[in-house]
């Protein structure tokens, strides 16, 4: 079936285009077979690996609420109130698989691996227009070999999925656009466009970085691309104006109906709301200054480039210390992957979608997630390997630019690590230090060498440079093969990986997770018409069907007393988790609450890391039916 897709979906890719059409039909050759055949292979471990829970656990509670309230054609929302943070595209595509599997939540997983496969297939499209083949294969093999990317596919719900496929095929589609011919294939993939543009809005709200993208390359076109600017704006402005449209419609929707549960800024209100916070899961806080705005851009940054050296290196953590060639060398590299295709009016959607995209992320004020980094994840592979690529050239055209920036830079970076290294324990800062000192070492040499030819003496290097250009493609190929040596291997440790995480997963059990045990305990030993309070208020409703309201993250004993006697809660759910998500946690809330009210508040029972506690009726109010 899936193999019946991916034709089918290639077959739609090159279709209504003329002469393109016969130029892709002699360029497709076994090896992107091979290459869509090993995507395939990795998707079918997914698929034998994924979770074997029927009821939905941790934070895909929402999705799956949402999709039952299309199912039933309620409302759009659950819990008693209307949906107007998260898009009903994915809710809307879960409602479609539901009604084959039922809300079996294991099989929804697995349906979703359907995107996946999809999604890197168009992944390689576009890498492989922009750097050929042997690049889109290492960059997507890699990438579906990543014990993150399994984990992901395999254990949630994730719009992130969809999300790659719809806006890999608005790239796709818009390359298309700009070299068909005929009217009809123009018109064509240009629907194809719309159609894949607005379902990455209504995945996703990171899909506005696709309408940035979009508005910055045909306002740059005019500047570096002054005749192509105009029949480039006739073609793609309808296209920006639905998409912001689109955007504008759901945005107002949310605006309108939008209902605040607690006097907080930030969640549960618009995605925009968050980024004027200190911290998006510390609401207390208030709102950020410039310096944190600054703070936070270089705290993302680093958690971002850790991230994708996470990703590639298959290592579980890696210190996110800011000297350290995990940070420095994936930040550079993409720098200098994006910023001469920009400056050299090469830049193109894909390049301005991809800085609007990180842009946002790096002005996010939650902490970094693989799942963010996903869908942009091949882009930023891709401009890495252009850095290296502008690195070599720059190597062999500028040796001397290269010796004197690479010098005092590595240097400073083997000082701080070295500084760092004698305070901290573990190898990482050392290691750090002996690869600074090493680069430095070879800046040196480059220097020598340089110095060498300017002066005449360096004969043979002269040679190479001069009589020999070849010898710079020669080792352009060995960069190539070498990468190619380095990530076989990294696949190969991923698939291991994987297998090892799929077999965890044969035997997963929701109930080890607090939330869930919690609500099956609210479930089986509360009355029907009880209003619980809870922390994740979208996993107790799933589980108990009853009236949920959100536990927040405040300390202020009076608001969070008027919210109970408001909402005429019973019951509190108080968690002790290993790993934060709001702060303060909720024993430190409601700690400052019993303390004020001591005698309000009965503990019905207590797990090793959730209580159960009762509100008595006097401090309800007359009000209160508990």
């Amino acid at each position: 079936m899936i193999g019946l897709i991916v034709a089918d979906v290639d077959s739609l890719l090159h279709t209504w285009n003329g002469g393109f059409k016969r130029t892709m039909r002699r360029d497709t050759k076994p090896k992107d077979l091979i290459v869509y055949g090993l995507i395939l292979v990795f998707c079918a471990l997914q698929f034998a690996f994924c979770l074997r829970s029927v009821r939905v656990y941790d934070g895909d509670a929402t999705n799956a609420e949402l999709a039952r309230s299309i199912i039933e054609k309620r409302p759009y929302g659950f819990n008693g109130k209307l949906e107007t943070r998260f898009p009903p595209g994915f809710p809307l595509i879960l409602a479609g698989i539901s009604l084959v599997t039922g809300f079996n939540y294991g099989a929804m997983v697995r349906a979703i691996i359907i995107f996946t496969v999809l999604g890197f297939i168009a992944s390689y499209q576009v890498l492989r227009r922009e750097e050929g083949r042997l690049c889109a294969a290492i960059i997507c093999l890699l990438l579906i070999s990543s014990p993150h990317v399994f984990e992901l596919g395999t254990q949630h719900l994730a719009t992130e999925l969809p999300y790659l496929l719809f806006s890999f095929l608005v790239l796709l589609t818009t390359s298309q656009i700009e070299v068909s011919e005929g009217t009809l294939s123009r018109t064509a993939f240009w629907v194809f466009s719309a159609l894949a543009l607005v379902a990455s809005l209504m995945v996703r709200t990171a899909a506005t970085a696709l309408l940035g993208g979009l508005f910055l390359w045909l306002a740059v076109s005019f500047i570096t691309e002054k005749k192509a600017a105009l029949s480039r704006l006739k073609t793609f402005l309808p296209l920006l104006i639905l998409g912001i449209l689109v955007q504008a419609l759901w945005m107002y929707r949310g605006k309108v109906l939008e209902v605040a549960e607690w006097p907080l800024n930030g969640y549960p209100g618009s995605y925009f709301s968050e980024v004027w916070l200190r911290m998006g899961n510390y609401p207390e806080l208030g709102n950020a200054s410039l310096s944190d705005f600054f703070l936070r851009l270089a705290r993302n940054l680093i958690g971002y480039a850790v991230g994708l050296s996470s990703i590639l290196s298959r290592k579980d953590y890696i210190v996110p210390l800011w000297f350290s060639p995990a940070v420095i060398l994936p930040t550079l590299l993409i720098t200098i992957g994006v910023a001469p295709r920009l400056l050299r009016g090469r830049g193109g959607l894909s390049e301005w979608y991809f800085i609007c995209y990180m842009t946002m992320f790096l002005l996010w004020p939650w902490d970094y997630d693989v799942r963010f980094f996903l869908p942009v994840a091949p882009l930023a592979c891709l401009y890495l390997w252009g850095g290296i690529k502008e690195l070599f050239r720059l190597g062999f055209e500028k040796p001397r630019v290269v010796g004197v920036v690479g010098l005092p830079l590595c240097t400073l970076l083997g000082i701080c690590s070295a500084i760092q290294g004698s305070k901290m324990r573990g190898s990482q800062p050392k290691l750090s230090a002996l690869f600074w000192l090493t680069l430095a070492i070879f800046s040196v040499f480059i220097l020598w060498h340089s110095q060498r030819q300017s002066t005449g003496s360096g004969h043979i290097y002269q040679w190479l440079h001069q009589e020999a250009p070849w010898t710079k493609r020669l080792g352009l190929q060995l960069v190539h093969w070498a990468t190619l040596a380095v990530a076989l291997p990294a696949v190969v440790i991923g698939f291991l990986m994987q297998v090892q995480i799929g077999r965890a997963n044969l035997s997963f059990d929701s109930m080890r997770f607090a939330d869930d045990r919690s609500a099956q305990y609210v479930e089986l030993h509360t009355e029907k018409n009880a209003v619980i309070m809870a922390g994740h208020p979208d996993i107790v409703f799933y589980y108990c069907r009853r009236r949920v309201v959100w536990f927040p993250p405040i300390t202020n004993a009076q608001v969070l007393m008027d919210g109970i006697r408001r909402y005429k809660v019973n019951y509190i759910i108080v968690i002790e988790r290993y790993e934060e998500y709001w702060l303060p946690p909720e024993p430190v809330c409601f700690k400052a609450l019993s303390d004020k009210y001591p005698e309000a508040f009965r503990l019905v029972y207590r797990d090793p890391h959730f209580s159960l506690y009762e509100v008595r009726n006097q401090s309800l109010g007359s009000g209160s039916h508990a």
